[in-house]
């Protein structure tokens, strides 16, 4: 709403002060007296005047001073005369851009006026006019309000008040008010100046027409559009017929009502003849022409005409970069353009071009409050909801000040904010906010406008969450309502309205009254914003609820297949242009809805078997993508041998080690903005994505455009193998459903497995304390605790699934949800029959991997070698850790800073494990005779500068870490609140949001961070997390092998699956993994460790060796899983 302000306001007050401040001129030119020094004083002041009018200011300002040195000669600057220069000095440099001596020269005026004038002098009442209309054009409302209060109160008198002077006071005073956003003060204001038409002179007559359309513009803020459209009509026809530059603009903004009412027809004609006037006066150049330019392009946006509105608004445009004009407006309709389309990556980055440099470091712009709205915006679209959040926060931080704590558009900002609250589930913080949002959009708007529409619908939603429907329909009437009154029934915003009371009819089971509805809203958004857009697709969604809920699939399906592809449609289109972080939350906006579809597609299977085909090609699509593109995105820039690409690469990955040093240290303790380092790092990401998708040679890192399809897997299996995606639904119920797929199949078998709560429950019920008791959780009988009729792992996971795998032998599986931490391998067939007896079981973060499948057979890789960590000494002495960095600082090792524990871990600590020593001991030889390198680092030498100079190039073949690991999950309050100096004294590892950082691996002097000690800023800590894994390049390394307790838990994300140790290494590059879902012992460790290194460097292929491993131990420790079977090959 702000920008349309500035607009408006800029164009009258130009158009206004231009006539009055020449009416001044005059008026003061008679002032001179007789005796030939004033005689040449006042030819001056009119060779001022006439400077001026020809803009001129260079000249006029060399007058003003020669002027000023002739008051200093007659010693007459002590007077209102000599007052009036110094005003005039002020417009020049107001005029000319030099406000810093505007503002010196207007208070030079006003401090001599005050002194040595009197109230009833006009000369005093117009300088306070001028300087309060300079302050307010630097939105410094604050201190211009009451000087324009005072010029009204020094003209209180009834005979003053017959004056163009009070008209102008009363034009500055509802102008303000109306920047302000107190509309209905400026009503008032402006109708007491429109009534003082009775004043006869011509120069009154000249600017009638700019108050008149003043406050017409008041009405079109109050949405009280016909008396605007009124109003403008009255002004085009006082301005007259030869006033072409006027009335252009007059049309123009009747054109733009028209739009707002959905009166298309009515518009169109209206911008064509303000362009045709502009054309006629030969101003096909001018800053105006461009204005309409964008005003006809917006037209041919709200009517969903793309490719023209894009067309013209380029033309605009670069009218404007020619020219030398403002570009932001046109800009900023690019933007919204751009994201109508659902080019998200256009949309952001018009947004950012809406301010200038210096805007964007000042930060203290409307146009950088704009700036912030796009994006926070933008952000909510992508499911960014914290960015959102902050670039919320920040507009209603910078808008008390620039707006006004009682303004409209305050009030707006303060509307988004709950929105977006209400959005993420803290209604209890979203109420309270869009309840004094509407109290101060009724007290200057009044109750019937769409922004207070927008309110109430917004109430209406907190409402149904509230299970208070009589009060959520209301709201929601009444929105619907005003919609209806102002923008009338085809408009965008009075389907989304009707929409919404249509889902208070659902919650409500009023179906019947739902439907109509809801057919209208698609319709309306149909024709408003394409087949593509969000909102056609979100009404689509709800009608087919609706058909579902009403026992109608066949009209369901059809919607949601629809929906299905527009989503999909919509992730391809924005999903490479976002950041890792960013792609994981837009992601999550659709995981519901994917859900939700499971559900359908499996009541449906019997009806329409090919809906299991779209099942599972969403997993394809979606399962661990983001994992695969940040993947993708790295190998493609290091490999792609170009310098800028790669120097900006190493420019992200330092901003995210400075970013990582940060979040390691307590709030208190960072000397540098977390958030404005996640930004840069944001920043960089995607410039470097924008860069590769312009080399069509390396466009591969866009995975999510590169879809591989279940056919694909299908022709990937051979005879006897199966692939099996496990799937899952959303909501408050989460069932757990297999798709099947085999060679020869018509197409993939989708089977009902269990809710979630029934495998949450057999977990619980094998449960000691914190500890689950493995051995019991994976048996077959039913045991202690346990009825006959208990289901055991087998029943709730597998058993559906057996008729579907007859005569399959190796499977190819893909865990979702709560799968991410069972051992497929322990799971019990019978009484003494595995799974992993049964069949060749390959775990995989999603089937597309089947495409690509390998057996890796070990081979030696030229000087590549294997690195081993064992027998560390987590207790290692401080000086000793020192003498070791040192050593490894000769590689060029990046220092970090390191952690703080709190008071609570004092005295705890890592025991020394025996059997990681031999562990590596042992497995050396065999590598060691067949001639390949090894490096073993055990005791003091084990350390984390040690681990990370195998970073790059310098990655090995194979990386072994046996040691200490640890996992904390998400605590229910999170304490890390940033800026709090509380925060330091808690356990950041515990306490962290991010998973990546309560996940991590023990080397060298570990301990002493985990006693609270203090370490020194020279070394690192010993305690590496899952994030800086992260950070690691190794391009190298076919093999990871954490042989450590619980490094492949981590926190459960969605489609993502887990995060935490696994994730990380994959990251990094890792080939395949080998980790751990439970503590596991450390001598039985070592057993497991050493026969599959055996049988792997034997030649036999990787999964054959770890099974066979895992064979050898099962039938050493019959019954005991906990000691064979915790690790798993990803």
């Amino acid at each position: 709403m702000f920008r349309r302000t500035i607009q408006t306001i800029y164009f009258i007050n130009q158009t206004y002060m231009k006539t009055f401040f020449c009416i001044i001129l005059i008026m003061a030119s008679g002032m001179a007296s007789s005796q030939n020094i004033y005689k040449l004083i006042s030819r001056s002041l009119k060779e001022i005047n006439q400077e001026i009018d020809k803009n001129n200011f260079a000249r006029a300002l060399e007058v003003a001073f020669m002027t000023d040195s002739l008051y200093r000669v007659c010693e007459e600057t002590e007077t209102p005369e000599y007052a009036y220069l110094k005003r005039c000095i002020g417009y020049i440099y107001s005029e000319t851009g030099e406000l810093d001596s505007a503002e010196t020269y207007y208070k030079e005026a006003i401090e001599l006026y005050r002194e040595y004038s009197d109230e009833s002098d006009q000369y005093f009442i117009l300088a306070l006019n001028e300087y309060s209309s300079f302050l307010a054009e630097k939105k410094r409302y604050a201190e211009a309000e009451p000087l324009i209060l005072e010029a009204i109160e020094f003209q209180a008198d009834e005979k003053e008040k017959e004056s163009p002077v009070y008209a102008y006071t009363l034009f500055n005073l509802g102008s303000l008010y109306y920047e302000t956003g107190r509309y209905i003060e400026a009503e008032s204001v402006l109708k007491e100046a429109i009534g003082l038409r009775r004043i006869k002179t011509s120069d009154f007559r000249e600017y009638y027409p700019v108050i008149i359309a003043l406050l017409a513009a008041v009405n079109e803020e109050t949405e009280n559009y016909q008396a605007a459209i009124s109003l403008y009509k009255n002004a085009l026809k006082d301005a007259g017929k030869n006033n072409g530059e006027i009335n252009a603009y007059f049309l123009t903004k009747i054109g733009k009502i028209y739009i707002k009412l959905s009166q298309f027809s009515a518009a169109e004609p209206l911008f064509q003849k303000a362009l045709q006037i502009e054309e006629s006066s030969g101003r096909i150049k001018s800053e105006n022409y461009a204005l309409y330019l964008m005003e006809l392009a917006t037209l041919y946006r709200e009517t969903s005409d793309y490719e023209k509105s894009m067309a013209i608004y380029m033309e605009a445009l670069q009218l404007q970069e020619t020219g030398g004009y403002d570009t932001s407006d046109t800009y900023f309709n690019l933007s919204q353009l751009y994201t109508l389309i659902v080019d998200y990556a256009s949309a952001e980055e018009m947004a950012v071009r809406t301010v200038t440099r210096e805007e964007m470091e000042e930060k203290n712009s409307f146009n950088y409050l704009s700036y912030l709205n796009l994006i926070g915006n933008l952000h909510t679209l992508t499911g960014n909801y914290p960015r959102a959040e902050k670039s919320y926060l920040e507009i209603l931080e910078k808008g008390k000040v620039l707006f006004g704590e009682e303004s409209t558009d305050y009030a707006i900002s303060i509307d988004n904010l709950a929105n977006l609250y209400r959005k993420t589930g803290k209604e209890e913080m979203a109420r309270p906010l869009i309840l004094k949002a509407l109290e101060i959009k009724k007290k200057n708007i009044g109750e019937i406008s769409t922004v207070v529409a927008y309110s109430l619908e917004n109430l209406s939603s907190i409402s149904i969450t509230e299970g208070k429907f009589r009060e959520a329909e209301e709201y929601q009437q009444q929105a619907v309502e005003i919609y209806r009154k102002c923008l009338g029934e085809e408009h965008t915003d009075f389907a989304g309205a009707v929409m919404s009371l249509a889902s208070v009819f659902i919650t409500a089971k009023r179906y019947s009254e739902a439907e109509p509805l809801l057919k209208r809203s698609v319709e309306i958004n149909k024709r408003n914003t394409g087949e593509n857009h969000p909102l056609y697709t979100k009404s689509l969604n709800y009608l087919a609820d609706l058909y579902e809920l009403t026992g109608r699939p066949d009209s369901a399906e059809l919607l949601y297949l629809r929906v299905n592809g527009n989503y999909h449609y919509q992730i391809e289109r924005n999903f490479s242009y976002l950041a890792e972080k960013e792609k994981e939350e837009y992601i999550s906006i659709f995981t519901a809805d994917f859900g939700k579809f499971n559900s359908f597609v499996y009541n449906r299977k019997l009806r329409n078997p090919s809906l299991t085909g779209v099942a599972y090609n969403n997993q394809l699509a979606l399962k661990g993508i983001v994992l695969q593109s940040s993947r993708a995105l790295r190998q493609a820039v290091l490999n792609s041998g170009d310098k800028i690409l790669t120097d900006m690469y190493v420019s992200m990955n330092s901003v995210r080690t400075m970013l990582l040093e940060q979040e390691k240290l307590p709030p208190d303790q960072r000397w540098v903005s977390t958030d404005s380092l996640e930004r840069i790092s944001i920043n960089l990401e995607k410039e470097l994505s924008k860069k590769l998708k312009a080399q069509p040679a390396l466009t591969a890192f866009s995975v999510y455009g590169n879809r591989v399809t279940w056919q694909d897997v299908q022709s990937s299996l051979v005879n006897k193998e199966a692939a099996i995606e496990f799937v899952s639904t959303g909501g408050d119920t989460i069932l757990y459903y297999a798709l099947v797929l085999k060679p020869g199949m018509k197409f993939p078998v989708m089977i009902e497995l269990f809710n979630e709560i029934d495998l949450k429950d057999l977990i619980d019920k094998n449960r000691s304390g914190d500890n689950v008791n493995i051995d019991r959780l994976y048996r077959f009988s039913k045991g202690e605790g346990l009825s006959e009729h208990d289901r055991n792992l087998y029943d709730i996971i597998w058993k559906p699934m057996e008729i579907y795998l007859e005569e399959t032998e190796k499977i190819y599986y893909s865990p979702a949800g709560l799968l991410n931490l069972i051992s497929f391998n322990a799971i019990l067939c019978s009484e003494n029959y595995y799974l992993s007896d049964k069949y060749k079981l390959v775990a995989v973060t999603s089937t597309r991997e089947v495409i690509k499948k390998s057996d890796e057979m070990f081979h030696s890789s030229g000087n590549l070698k294997m690195v081993f960590y064992g027998g560390i000494n987590y207790d290692s002495d401080i000086s000793r850790l020192k003498s070791q960095n040192k050593a490894s600082n000769k590689q060029g090792l990046p220092v970090r800073a390191c952690f703080r524990a709190n008071d609570s871990m004092r005295g705890a600590g890592f025991m020394f494990l025996d059997g990681t020593l031999s562990e590596v001991q042992k497995i050396e030889p065999l590598i060691n005779k067949m001639d390949i390198p090894t490096q073993v680092f055990s005791g003091d030498e084990a350390t984390e500068e040690s681990f990370k100079s195998f970073n790059n190039n310098n990655s090995p073949i194979c990386l072994h870490i046996a040691t200490h690991g640890f996992f904390f999950p998400k605590p229910a309050v999170l304490h890390q609140i940033q800026g709090t100096r509380s925060v330091s004294k808690e356990n950041l590892y515990r306490t962290a949001e991010n998973p990546l950082f309560r996940s991590g691996l023990i080397f060298a002097g570990g301990n002493h961070v985990w006693k609270n000690e203090e370490i020194p800023p020279d070394i690192e800590d010993g305690v590496i997390l899952a994030s800086e894994v992260a950070e690691m390049y190794l391009p190298n390394t076919r093999l990871v092998v954490l042989s450590a307790c619980e490094t492949g838990l981590g926190e459960i994300k969605g489609s993502e699956g887990v995060f935490g140790l696994q994730r990380s290494f994959k990251m990094a590059g890792a080939g395949y993994m080998i980790i751990s879902l439970w503590q596991v012992p450390d001598y039985q460790t070592s057993e497991l460790m050493n026969k599959f290194y055996e049988s792997w460097i034997s030649g036999q292929p990787i999964h054959d060796a770890f099974r066979n491993a895992q064979n050898f131990m099962k039938s050493k420790y019959p019954g005991m899983p906990s000691v064979w079977a915790a690790f798993v090959l990803v």
